[in-house]
Parts: structure tokens; sequence; C-alpha cells
């Protein structure tokens, strides 16, 4: 969709994948070849969340703590995500914010670089059927020096629950009933049903707000003139034009090795690429399949992958409206589009090898991936039958919305398109007005989407944030799936979820709210100074505290 609209205590890192469930029967076709397959690299998948009913909330992993000697230097990141930032994470809105709100903040929990959580405000926590307690870490400084309290998160989900532009402020409030902070090192989540994925919604949501700052000078003032507690304070904010993050001394788990970071918005690859080379930009994201094979072997850079960091799928906007005369409100139709799309050649030709072939809507790092749904075969002669069948034998025109970024991948799906009679008319809107144009509910035709398994760890937010009407970004509702989510929303065995979650995914494979892509990998360039290891299923340099100097720089 342009990037992105763009989010697991250890049980143990297999136990979703061992256990095999059942669903809608896959094609029995396997996908044409168009060259040997080349696949992205096997990756375990992040432990699940510590589900409330359960059994005991394991122990968190332990928190990463760093000793520098000196904090010093400065790095240049390019990226595609950096243009839709706003300090205030009450008015999160897309994953685009996350490398500018996570590294100026700190929240609850966060994942390692093995997936796995750990306590970053919270030193430990408990679960119930209706609420989540966490320990408070004392003694965490906010950017100004004042000590961050309890009630300072509290502050912070309290906002959320009535902030409209708070991404998710619906799913919030329908399943906290309260806030507690009983004292300055506990905070309390009372829920109104079991909420079983709320450790997701705290990575982000449960940022500290400096209450009394915050409330003294109003939301504008802040937004000017943000503090938090993370690993770097902002010095400037251009809008579309450039960041700038200095090191936080005080930082509660130690100075990061990177004094000065610049953010600077580039959505076209070639200009990313040209200023790497150039020595503009230290860092540069999303590289292209093409470009990953022009950097391989070159000395002065190093690439690194996050596997399997982002799914795609043509998204169909019409059932919104559920008018029945928009030629894909026809299931023969939207059959018709999913056969005649050439995964493999899709991987090969535009990916390079650094992506597979999705079967199911759900990424396999994401809890509830169906392993048993297989990638719909490209079979062009059965596209252009379902399509005389639906009633559309010499075709109709088709509205498809897209981003700079996945213009390419546009551009071949209206190819495979023409051949099955669908004119496909393409659009092309800016990343940041993607957002505002789904929560209003305003998109209409197909357009791209994403959905990183950072951001939608599980299947359940997979399901509400992107597909259904009901959720902030969707249009697709009806009454079987409606049933599967209200079941799989308050489901705390991990046994029934994984089953549900699976049982989701194969009605969707059937049904089709939209048609399933590819499974990327997200590509990062480094010149021969940066060392940075991604959290697995990223596709944002994330968290920026982790990059730091290789030996001898």
């Amino acid at each position: 969709m342009t990037r992105r609209l763009t989010l697991l205590a250890p049980l143990t890192a297999t136990l979703a994948l061992a256990i095999a469930c059942g669903g809608a029967a896959a094609p029995t076709a396997t996908p044409t070849r168009v060259a040997a397959t080349t696949t992205a690299p096997a990756t375990t998948q992040p432990s699940p969340t510590p589900l409330p009913g359960a059994g005991a909330v394991p122990t968190p992993a332990p928190t990463p703590t760093r000793t520098v000697a000196k904090t010093r230097g400065r790095v240049v990141i390019a990226s595609s995500t950096y243009a839709d930032f706003d300090p205030d994470i009450t008015r999160f809105r897309s994953g685009n914010k996350r490398p500018l709100l996570l590294n100026m903040n700190d929240t609850l929990v966060g994942r390692n670089e093995e997936g796995k959580w750990y306590g970053l405000l919270a030193e430990s926590w408990t679960a119930a059927p209706d609420k989540w307690v966490f320990k408070i870490k004392k003694g965490v400084k906010f950017h100004d020096g004042t000590i961050m309290k309890a009630s300072d998160i509290k502050f912070t989900i309290e906002r959320e629950l009535v902030e409209p532009m708070y991404v998710y402020r619906g799913e919030l409030a329908s399943n906290i009933s309260r806030v507690d902070a009983p004292d300055d090192t506990t905070l309390v989540i009372n829920t109104k049903q079991p909420y079983p994925v709320w450790l997701y919604r705290a990575e982000v949501g449960s940022a500290a707000l400096p209450e009394e700052y915050y409330t003294r000078v109003g939301q504008a003032a802040f937004s000017k003139k943000p503090i938090g507690v993370g690993a770097y304070k902002l010095v400037s904010l251009e809008l579309g034009q450039r960041t700038v993050l200095t090191a936080f001394d005080d930082y509660h788990l130690g100075a990061p090795q990177v004094k000065d970071l610049v953010l600077l918005p580039i959505p076209e690859p070639s200009t990313k690429m040209a200023m790497l080379k150039a020595g503009e930009a230290d860092m540069i994201d999303n590289l292209t399949g093409a470009q990953s094979v022009e950097l391989k072997g070159d000395p002065n850079y190093r690439l690194i992958t996050s596997p399997r960091a982002d799914s795609w799928a043509i998204q169909f906007m019409d059932f919104l409206d559920n008018d029945p005369s928009k030629p894909v409100m026809n299931l023969k139709v939207r059959q018709a589009i999913a056969y005649a799309i050439d995964r493999q050649a899709i991987v090969d030709r535009i990916y390079f090898g650094n992506a597979e072939p999705a079967g199911g809507f759900f990424n396999p790092l994401v809890i509830g991936h169906n392993p048993n749904l297989k990638p719909y075969p490209y079979d062009v002669a059965k596209a252009k039958q379902l399509m005389r069948e639906a009633g559309y034998a010499n075709g109709f025109d088709l509205e498809y919305s897209s981003g700079v970024g996945d213009q390419t991948l546009t551009l071949a799906l209206q190819s495979y398109l023409r051949e099955i009679g669908i004119n496909v008319k393409i659009t092309i809107i800016e990343a940041s007005q993607f957002p505002t144009l789904l929560t209003q509910k305003k998109l209409r035709g197909v357009y791209n989407r994403a959905a990183p398994p950072l951001a939608f760890a599980d299947g359940q937010q997979v399901l509400w944030l992107l597909w259904l009407k009901i959720g902030t970004w969707g249009g697709w509702e009806d009454e079987k799936i409606m049933g599967l989510f209200r079941k799989v929303e308050v489901e705390t065995d991990l046994t029934k979820r994984i089953q549900v979650l699976q049982d989701i995914d194969a009605y969707m494979y059937e049904q089709l709210p939209g048609v399933p892509l590819v499974h990327t990998n997200a590509l990062f360039a480094v010149n021969k100074k940066i060392d940075f290891k991604p959290t697995p299923g990223n596709y944002n340099a994330e968290p920026l505290r982790r990059i730091s100097w290789m030996p001898g720089y």
C-alpha cells in the first residue's frame, strides 16, 4: 500500500507452527514456475503472547542494556517510511511513525533480536481474564530530567481511548474498562473481557507521555517540543524534509553508541541508492530486488535482511458499499483475479528471490498462519472461464490505488489482469494520505495491502485492523467471519486460539476479501561503518538505539 499502514513472551518459539489445523482445502495444482525457485530463508516464528488463562505468564527475556565508552558520530538514514511523522504517540496512525515514536519514547514492553518479549518500562507483569498488572521501573527519566511515574503511562492510554487519530482506539475502547495507577510503580489495565492481544497494543500504545507537561502546554505545543523517555531526543522535525535526533545521556537502558541521527524521507528507491553510493546516507531501506543484486559482493556495503518482513495482498475496498453491481463483489471475479497472477514470476523477476508466494493471508511469522493453504496456481484459462461464468467475458475497468514504493508490483498486476480483460487504471497516492483515506473509509476500488508481522504478530490484529469493516482500515464483513472474530478475540487457550485463527485464514482464502500475493523480505543496505540487526519481521530500521559502529570505526 505505499508503506505502510502500515504491528510473544516465550511459551515456545515453535508451538504455533507445531499445531496442524484443518480448514479450507487448498487448490490441488501448484504454481507455475518460471525459473529455479528461490525463497526466503526459514525463520523461527516469534514466541506467542502470554495469554490470560493459559497458565502463569512466563518470565520475560532479559532487558538489553548497553554500556559505551562514548556516544559519538552521526548516522544518516534515507527511508521511504519517514514522511508521516508526528511526535505525539496518541496520534499514532500507521506503522510509518514507529521509527520516531519508539525511539523518542519507550513502552511497557518490547521485542528483542530473537522476537521475544522483554520489559522496557515494565519490570514484570501478570495477566488475568479481567486485567493486566505491570510493575513499573523506578528512576526512569524524561528528557527534561523529571521522573516518570505509572500515572504518565495511564495518561497516555486514557488519551488513546478518546483520540480520533489513534489507529487502535476502537479496539482499546472495546476491551479496556479502566486504567489505574494506585502508586508510582503499579499500572493496572482493567478489561471488559479477556484481552489476549494486549501486549501487542502495549508495544506501541503504552509509551509514557509526561502528564504534567502535556496537560500544561496542550497537544499542539507538545507536538512542537515533545519529550519522552527514549534513547533519543528530538532536535528538529521538518515534516517531509528531515528529522534530527540526538542521544539522551540519561537513557534508562544506557546511552546508545550513535550520538546523532538524521532521518530523511526518500520514497524513490533509485534516489536512496544514489545517496548511499555518494556517501549522503549511511543506511537505506526497502531495497528493490535488482538493487540487492547490484550491491551484493561490493565490499563497501553490507546487505541486511529481515526475512518475511511483509505480506502483500490486493484488497477490495468496494466491500465497504456492498454494492452487487460492482464486479469484484462477485466471488468468481475475485477467484479469476487470484488465478490470473503468477506469484512465482513476481518472486523471481521483481524481488529476485527475496520473497515467497503467499497462500493464506497471514504471514508465516504470524500466530494463526495456516500452512495448509497453498498459493492459488497461475491458470489464465481458468481465470478467463471464471470471468465468463461471472458475466464479464468482455472484462471491466478497475480503479487501482498505488503508492510510489509499490509501483513495480502494481504495474505487474496491471499486466496480469489485462490478460483476462480487466483494464486497470492506476492512481498514485502519497504514503501519508493512505491512513486518512482508509480511516475515513473513503478509498474504493483496490490497492496493495501490506501487513508486516512485527506490527501484526497475531492473526486477530491482521483481521481487525486491515480487513474487517468494524476495524480501522477494512471494509469486509459477513456473518461467519464476525462469528469467528468474536470467538478469537476472547480466546485465551493458545491451542484453541491458533485453531480459530487458522480457520479464519482458511475462510478468507475461500471468500477472498482480497488476493494474497507474496511474503517479502525487508532489505537494508549500510555502509561498512554501520552495524545493525533488525527485529524479526520488521521492515523498519528500528529500534534505532540498536545501530552501532563496526569494530575499527
